[in-house]
């Protein structure tokens, strides 16, 4: 080879060269460097198993026939939206998911900064938000305590506070009528309801209804001149008269005989049923 085929040839070789660092930069960028790392796997020959590693970059094969495509890593960070709706190149980050998701399960804990200090721009009707209800107290509720509200698409219902108590004077609901002429012992889930009776009967509150402060509360209404009792199958619970008395535990509430008369007794105090109304005297009735 000539002088001049030698200088010709090296020209060659170094313009090639420019050319195909031309073509990867203006491919891949100056950020999208790939390292790929190919091993045998259990010594498998050439064209069979591989481990292929792949790095800064993700991977996909093609067809099942190792066709395989690098691109840039795709985690984006923007939040929940209509734009997420037929993504299926790129992944939401776990911040992204955190921020959507404690908007449905907000704590109501001042630590975790959970809580609203004002309503928030767009409400989202059937969604729940946590309200500081030092700052914002959409409910009304009048406290300190932070606590929970439903949006109802016009108003906040509030639900429970920090400290576990349900807020139910502000959700309200349609009361249980249940007519009984015999007596019986009240279930559990009857409790807040009106009792209808025209018999002198025995109507016996559940147990544990009172071991705490918990407002339950039942009526027993009488449209017939008899005297049917209320009692507790609860040892440690006693009846509060409307003067303030207290009763021996266990001892059973009597009507006054009169068609028309009417009971209510309300939870206030652990194991004390309170006489909140009554229609006719009830008193002592004793041990049943």
């Amino acid at each position: 080879m000539s002088k001049q085929e030698k200088r010709a040839y090296g020209i060659f070789i170094v313009a090639a060269i420019i050319v195909l660092a031309v073509i990867l930069i203006a491919r891949f960028g100056e950020t999208a460097r790939v390292g790929v790392l190919i091993e045998e796997v259990d010594g498998s020959p050439a064209g069979y198993a591989y481990k292929i590693k792949v790095t800064n970059a993700s991977l996909s094969l093609s067809g099942g026939v190792g066709t395989i495509s690098t691109g840039a890593s795709a985690v984006e960070d923007a939040a929940f939206g209509s734009g997420w709706n037929g993504d299926t190149s790129n992944s939401p980050s776990q911040n992204a998911v955190y921020d959507e998701l404690i908007q449905y399960l907000p704590s109501l804990s001042d630590t975790d900064g959970d809580c609203l200090s004002a309503e928030p721009g767009t409400p989202v009707t059937g969604r729940f938000y946590c309200a500081d209800a030092n700052n914002w107290d959409p409910a009304g509720i009048g406290g300190t305590a932070n606590y929970l509200v439903i949006y109802d698409g016009a108003s906040y219902i509030a639900i429970v506070d920090e400290d576990g108590q349900l807020l139910v004077n502000t959700v309200q609901a349609a009361m249980n009528i249940i007519a009984d002429n015999d007596g019986r012992s009240i279930a559990a889930s009857e409790m807040n309801s009106i009792i209808i009776t025209s018999g002198a009967a025995d109507y016996d509150i559940p147990a544990n209804q009172c071991d705490t402060v918990t407002g339950k509360w039942i009526t027993l209404k009488v449209t017939a001149a008899v005297v049917p009792s209320l009692t507790s199958d609860d040892t440690a619970d006693l009846f509060v008269l409307s003067d303030g008395t207290a009763l021996d535990a266990q001892d059973e509430l009597d009507g006054p005989g009169t068609a028309g008369s009417q009971v209510t007794v309300v939870c206030m105090a652990a194991n004390k049923w309170y006489v909140s109304g009554e229609i006719g005297t009830w008193v002592d009735g004793g041990a049943p």
